[in-house]
């Protein structure tokens, strides 16, 4: 049964790659989100090799703040969509370094 998506893409408008991810709704608030998208992110630094990883969300979507924040990633700029204040979107930012360090620190506290 097709849940959703986790991956990413190359985007020159954000200057480096995207992680992408989505679900069905009736997927929604069972973890999925956070375990595809943590296990992605492992996969990318450790596989893929860059050093990296861009992430974006529309500002109303409380539940991708919570999972990207929960990975460690930065919040950097908010990017208008043509000049519409309900299309404006969160770019938020995660280095190697940081996720591995947060990977270290929850192993502690788990």
């Amino acid at each position: 049964m097709y849940i959703g998506y986790c991956g990413y893409r190359v985007s020159k408008e954000l200057n480096g790659c995207e992680l992408l991810y989505g679900y069905c709704r009736d997927s929604w608030g069972k973890g999925y989100g956070y375990e595809a998208a943590d296990s992605f992110v492992a996969f990318f630094f450790d596989k893929i090799g860059l050093g990296r990883l861009i992430a974006t969300s529309n500002k109303e979507n409380i539940a991708t703040v919570k999972i990207l924040n929960r990975l460690g990633f930065k919040f950097i700029d908010l990017i208008n969509n043509d000049g519409m204040e309900e299309f404006d979107i969160y770019k938020h930012e995660l280095h190697k370094q940081e996720y591995k360090r947060n990977k270290c620190a929850l192993s502690y506290d788990g």
